[in-house]
């Protein structure tokens, strides 16, 4: 293969995206920055914290931001954009999520650039984060930023659902054509995996399987977008993902989100 990244770091959210969405590039990368550590589950931010140490051979840091607790509030499939991100859907407890969300994108613009001051590439989330994660969103939007800034180039991932496929299409002029295949780096994901399961913070489903390759994407400046439809290669995350194993740290959430986002859609029927 003759396709190189160059001098790079990835910009990841959670700790396991960097493995499950740019395996083919952990080897080679500067460093991998996962930004988000403690949750409302006090448990997950040390077992994050003790994953990360385990795994400092290949060179993996934590930023340590609190997550807002946003998770399914991005009105999918068609959310509103944001420049911290995506609008979160309205609540009675909206407008403090909100604020939460928004201070995370100030507190990520500034712990990530000293970590990539030194690169000339960030690889990170696309700007419909994958499966559709508000916070994977929020990481590319102040990993965009800070590239414009200080004159980086920007590598994006090629995974996504069904969720979140509607909001891919609308980006798709300001995707430059893919990279060449890339192969999944399968030994090392599954390294990666059994310290993630072992520290009790792996959150993807049991049994996952990656693909053979993946690809990655430049983002173009909005000025800059084609016109025109055009064709790229994707990563479908398959759906799967949404049937995991009900005692598993992802169907937990999943289910949690859902629940709170039903019984926020009968509060405004009945405010109506």
């Amino acid at each position: 293969m003759d396709f190189s990244v160059g001098n790079f770091a990835i910009v990841m959210a959670h700790p396991d995206d960097e493995i499950l969405w740019a395996s083919s590039l952990v080897p080679d990368a500067r460093r991998s920055v996962l930004c988000f550590g403690p949750t409302k589950n006090h448990h997950e931010g040390p077992a994050r914290e003790s994953a990360i140490a385990a795994l400092s051979a290949h060179r993996l840091e934590g930023l340590g931001v609190e997550e807002a607790g946003v998770f399914d509030r991005g009105r999918w499939p068609h959310p509103k954009p944001a420049k911290t991100g995506l609008v979160l859907d309205r609540s009675n407890a909206h407008a403090d999520v909100q604020r939460r969300y928004d201070e995370n994108y100030l507190t990520l613009i500034d712990r990530i650039r000293p970590r990539i001051a030194d690169v000339d590439t960030v690889v990170t989330h696309n700007p419909w984060g994958e499966y559709g994660h508000e916070e994977h969103v929020q990481v590319f939007e102040a990993v965009t930023a800070l590239a414009r800034e200080m004159g980086k180039d920007v590598l994006v991932t090629s995974y996504v659902s069904h969720r979140s496929s509607a909001y891919m299409r609308r980006w798709m002029p300001r995707l430059e054509p893919a990279t060449p295949a890339m192969p999944t780096n399968c030994a090392l994901a599954d390294e990666f995996r059994t310290i993630y399961e072992e520290a009790g913070c792996w959150t993807w489903f049991d049994g996952y399987a990656w693909p053979e390759q993946e690809f990655f994407y430049r983002v173009r400046g909005e000025s800059d977008a084609r016109s025109g439809g055009g064709a790229l290669p994707v990563n479908f995350i398959d759906e799967e993902y949404f049937s995991v194993p009900e005692d598993s740290v992802r169907a937990k959430r999943w289910a949690i989100a859902k629940a709170k986002a039903a019984a926020r859609r009968v509060g405004l029927r009945r405010r109506r």
